[in-house]
C-alpha cells in the first residue's frame, strides 16, 4: 500500500533476512499490493498513539480496509491478564500489543504468527531500512513472534563524586553488571551499587545470560560463581528495599542529584532521555557518563517497546494489512510528533535528513532548559551537539544486541519466587542455587 513507513520497516527488515523460518507450517502470506477488502481488528490496552485517528487516516487513503479497534479503555492490568486468555480460546484480535504474552513459550508460539514471512512478501520490504541486530535480538528459534517498533538501550551514569570513580570508567565502552561488582569492591564505597531500581533480582536479570543458556536449554546456576554474585547483589542493595521493583531513576534536578550522591555509585538512566545521556554536559554533574550496559557476551541490552504480535488464526490478507498498517502509523508524514530521541527500528540507516530535521529543532530548547534551571552547559556547540546525538544514536545500528528481558514467564516466576525468599533471608544462597537449578532445568526442558 501506499506510504512506506520511515521509522518502523528499519527494524523489521534486518530480522527477516537475517533469521530464516524453517517451520514447515507457514501459513500462507500475500503481497499487500494484491490485498483488497479485508477487516483488522486490533486489541489497543491504552490508546497508545491515538490508534482510531490514525486508523481512520488509513482507511482514507486505502478503500476497501476496515480496522476495528477494540479499546480496553486503558485497563492495563485487565489486558495484561485477559488478553492470552483471548488468544487460547480462539477469540482474539488480529493484532494484538504484546504486553502479558508470553512469546518465548511453545504453546503461545503454536497461537501466534511469525512476522518474518510477513514483511517478506511485501514488495517494499528492504532490509537496508531496518535495524537489523534489533531483529535478531528479538527472534526466537529463527522466528519473530514479538515484532518491535521502537527499541531502548540500558545505559548508566556513574557518580562522579567518589574518588577514583572517573579513573575506573574511563575508557569504557560499556559495562556488565559484574563489572559494577568489581568497581564497587575496588573503591570499597558506603554507597549502594546503584539506585532504587536495584536488588537482586534487578541484578540477576541483567546477568541471567551469564547463568542460563536459552539455546542449548542449559542452566548453571549451582555454582559458586552465580553463589557469590546473588550474595554480593544482596550485600549492596538498600536494606529497606523491597524485591522485585525494577524501574528507571533519572535525576535531573541538582538537589535530588546531590542527595543520590550520597548513596548510590551508579544511577540508571531512563532509555528514553536523550538529556543527560546523549548530550554531555559539563563536569559539575554528580552523575554523568554514557555506558551501555552488557551482557557477559558483549551484547548491549535492550528492552523494545511497544511492540506487537500477530494472531496466528488470522487470515493471510489481515496479516498483510497489519504489517502496512504499522509501517504507515510510523510514516513521520502522516505522524506528525516528537520523536523524543526514542531509536526507531527504521530511523538511523537511511534517514539522516529526517533526524537531523528534529533534533534541530528540538535540541536549542533542550539546552536552554538545563541551561536556564540548572546551569548545566554541553561541552559541545549547537552544531556539534546535533552531530554528536545522530552519532550516538547511528551507532546502536553497528552493534550486536540482546533482549534485556529475555524470560519464559515459568522461568520468570520461578526466580522471582526463589530470589525473594532469597533477599528475605528465608533460604541461605547455597539453598537458593540448588533449587534454581533443579527448577529451572525441568523448565528449560519444556521450552
Amino acid at each position: 500500500m501506499k506510504k512506506f513507513i520511515l521509522i518502523f520497516a528499519a527494524l523489521v527488515l534486518g530480522l527477516a533476512t537475517a533469521c530464516e523460518n524453517t517451520s514447515a507450517d507457514v501459513a500462507e502470506v500475500v503481497n499487500i499490493s494484491e490485498v483488497e477488502d479485508v477487516t483488522l481488528t486490533i486489541a489497543n490496552p491504552n490508546n497508545w498513539m491515538g490508534l482510531e485517528h490514525f486508523a481512520q487516516i488509513y482507511m482514507d487513503e486505502n478503500p476497501g480496509v476496515d480496522i476495528i479497534i477494540n479499546d480496553w479503555d486503558g485497563d492495563f492490568m485487565r489486558y495484561l491478564e485477559q488478553k492470552p486468555l483471548t488468544l487460547m480460546a480462539g477469540t482474539a484480535d488480529d493484532l494484538m500489543a504484546s504486553f502479558g504474552f508470553d512469546y518465548h513459550s511453545p504453546s503461545t508460539q503454536a497461537l501466534l504468527a511469525d512476522w518474518l514471512p510477513v514483511m517478506r512478501a511485501d514488495p517494499d520490504f528492504n532490509e537496508s531500512n531496518f535495524f537489523v541486530n534489533v531483529f535478531e535480538a528479538m527472534t526466537t528459534n529463527g522466528r519473530l513472534y514479538n515484532l518491535p517498533i521502537a527499541f531502548n538501550p540500558t545505559r548508566v551514569a556513574y557518580n562522579t563524586t567518589i574518588p577514583g570513580m572517573s579513573e575506573e570508567i574511563f575508557g569504557r565502552s560499556n559495562i556488565t553488571m559484574s563489572e559494577m561488582h568489581a568497581i564497587h569492591r575496588s573503591l570499597a564505597p558506603e554507597n549502594i551499587l546503584m539506585d532504587s531500581s536495584y536488588d537482586v533480582q534487578f541484578a540477576l536479570g541483567f546477568q541471567i545470560h551469564s547463568f542460563v543458556d536459552f539455546e542449548n536449554r542449559t542452566s548453571s546456576f549451582n555454582t559458586p560463581e552465580f553463589i557469590n554474585f546473588i550474595t554480593e547483589s544482596r550485600e549492596i542493595t538498600c536494606p529497606d528495599k523491597n524485591i522485585g521493583w525494577m524501574f528507571a531513576s533519572t535525576y535531573y534536578n541538582p538537589e535530588i542529584m546531590e542527595e543520590n550522591s550520597h548513596k548510590y555509585l551508579f544511577q540508571k538512566l531512563f532509555t528514553g532521555d536523550p538529556y543527560q545521556f546523549l548530550i554531555p554536559f559539563e563536569e559539575e554533574m554528580k552523575f554523568s557518563g554514557n555506558i551501555p550496559m552488557v551482557n557477559e557476551q558483549g551484547e548491549v541490552l535492550i528492552q523494545a517497546f511497544p511492540s506487537y504480535v500477530l494472531n496466528g488464526h488470522t487470515s493471510p490478507e489481515a496479516r498483510a494489512i497489519a504489517w502496512d498498517f504499522l509501517r504507515f502509523l510510523l510514516d513521520p508524514a502522516v505522524y506528525q510528533t516528537d520523536l523524543e530521541l526514542t531509536p526507531w527500528v527504521s530511523m538511523i540507516p537511511v534517514y539522516r535528513p529526517l533526524l537531523m530535521l528534529n533534533l534541530e529543532r528540538e535540541v536549542p530548547g533542550w539546552l536552554e532548559h538545563f541551561s536556564e534551571n540548572y546551569g548545566w552547559r554541553s561541552v559541545f556547540s549547537e552544531e556539534e551537539t546535533i552531530e554528536h546525538i545522530y552519532n550516538q544514536l547511528s551507532e546502536l545500528g553497528r552493534v550486536s544486541l540482546a533482549d534485556r528481558i529475555f524470560l519464559p514467564t515459568s522461568i520468570s516466576e520461578i526466580i522471582g519466587e526463589v530470589m525473594t525468599q532469597f533477599h528475605e533471608g528465608l533460604v541461605t544462597a547455597e539453598q537458593a542455587a540448588e533449587d534454581l537449578q533443579n527448577r529451572v532445568t525441568l523448565a528449560l526442558m519444556e521450552l
